[in-house]
């Protein structure tokens, strides 16, 4: 191979070879992976009682239920240091795990008393991303990270005094979205099952989705459903594009962007949403400036502008999973595409080649963390993704026309339930189908 050769490969392969070579080096250390907002006060990490911080993430119900998971940003700590307890200004990313009957207080359908939260005069607070808050609490010890990673500080509340959000127009935006999520579940809740499954699918909420039901996705192979990823965007997507096929091709493509940004504010910047988000607007610059990029350099591309503005995501399943999901679809689904052709339909084929290649590359992950693989999981996603497409996107509509004639409120909850019904079915027929063990 001379030089000429080498330059071309290059030129046309140059974004993979770099993937690659990044992903080794990160791999080897050799680019270390560091916490970008590390914890900064005159009070060590294992001595802090007390803190007022900002939360940072949607709060995230843990298996256990007992606790939800989120970050937050410190602005003041309290501690014992020489037996003597001061306080410090302080700042830095922590890890928080809030009781459940603190997080839930005003939720739908939840009694709790108010064991465990100062009084705050009635008004009500909502444990959402921007709201402050001081919180009581001990420290744990974080678990081992990997690739010499060094994890923030994590803490587990005991009590919570709410300070409000942050003044100024962000805090007032940060307080109107926790607003329409809490009002989200309120109208919800009043589905029942169905409106708990809607809620999760816009905006990651899991706390009213059915227990067996949820156990029964994962079962089936289909935890990628209930999970905030690129086809919860693909759907808020397909539907804008149809509403603006009116304005044209390239016009309907602009206008869709902020729906798929305000789409993605609303449910939170998970590694996955912010992915699709990043591909999204990718692949709408390069379609508006006219140059043909593939969709596997746009995933590239992702790569390289996802982990400059969160490299601490690669450390998370989700990060990993999304990736190599669509990394799959991309490189194994086109492979597989003729055997597939050969015994089906082709949009049979299609979505049988893609599922394939999105388990393939998945799998030493799933294994790897989980233990087990679920082959039911490609049928699985050939029969439940359309129903849960027709669910969405009924559901969408059913929730403007209840936000707008609220009388309607029951006949929608009707026409919900049934489509849930529908798309309940056969996740619980594919759940039966065992999971290869290998743990």
């Amino acid at each position: 191979m001379n030089r000429v050769s080498v330059l071309r490969f290059l030129q046309e392969n140059g974004l993979y070879v770099g993937l690659v070579l990044s992903i080794g080096l990160i791999l080897l250390g050799v680019f270390p992976i560091r916490n970008k907002n590390p914890y900064v006060a005159l009070i060590p990490p294992q001595r802090v009682e007390g803190m007022e911080c900002r939360i940072l993430s949607n709060p995230v119900r843990t298996s256990s239920g007992k606790y939800y998971r989120c970050r937050g940003a410190i602005e003041s700590v309290e501690g014992m240091v020489n037996n003597t307890q001061i306080t410090s200004s302080g700042k830095g990313v922590v890890t928080l795990y809030i009781p459940s009957q603190i997080v839930e207080l005003y939720y739908p359908g939840k009694l709790y008393s108010r064991y465990g939260t100062a009084d705050n005069h009635g008004k009500l607070f909502m444990v959402e991303q921007g709201a402050r808050f001081y919180f009581s609490a001990f420290y744990a010890e974080p678990l081992d990270a990997p690739l010499s990673y060094t994890p923030p500080p994590t803490y587990y509340v005991t009590e919570a005094r709410p300070l409000g959000f942050s003044p100024g127009f962000w805090g007032a935006v940060a307080y109107f979205r926790g607003l329409c999520r809490l009002e989200f579940k309120r109208l919800l809740y009043g589905w029942g099952e169905a409106g708990g499954l809607l809620l999760a699918l816009l905006s990651g909420s899991g706390e009213y989705t059915d227990t067996v039901v949820r156990d029964n996705f994962r079962k089936a192979g289909l935890a990628h459903i209930l999970a905030l990823s690129g086809m919860h965007v693909a759907f808020v997507s397909g539907i804008t594009l149809s509403l603006l096929e009116w304005s044209g091709k390239y016009l309907s493509q602009v206008l869709a962007v902020p729906a798929v940004v305000l789409f993605v504010w609303f449910a939170g910047f998970t590694p996955s949403l912010l992915r699709a988000l990043i591909c999204a607007l990718l692949g709408v610059y390069f379609r508006i400036s006219g140059t043909k990029v593939s969709m596997l350099k746009i995933l590239c591309l992702s790569f390289f502008i996802h982990v400059v503005i969160s490299s601490e995501d690669l450390l998370e399943i989700s990060f990993m999973l999304s990736y190599l999901a669509l990394a799959g679809i991309l490189i194994i689904g086109p492979l597989v595409e003729p055997f597939f052709y050969r015994y089906f339909p082709a949009l049979m084929a299609s979505s049988f080649s893609a599922s394939f290649g999105a388990q393939v590359l998945t799998a030493p992950v799933t294994l790897g963390t989980f233990g087990y693989l679920v082959p039911g999981g490609i049928p699985a996603s050939l029969v439940v993704s359309p129903l849960i497409s027709v669910f969405f996107t009924v559901g969408v509509v059913c929730i403007v026309l209840a936000m707008v004639f609220p009388i309607l409120i029951p006949m929608l909850g009707v026409i919900v339930k049934l489509l849930y019904t529908f798309a309940v079915i056969p996740v619980n027929f594919f759940s039966k189908i065992p999971a290869l063990e290998f743990l």
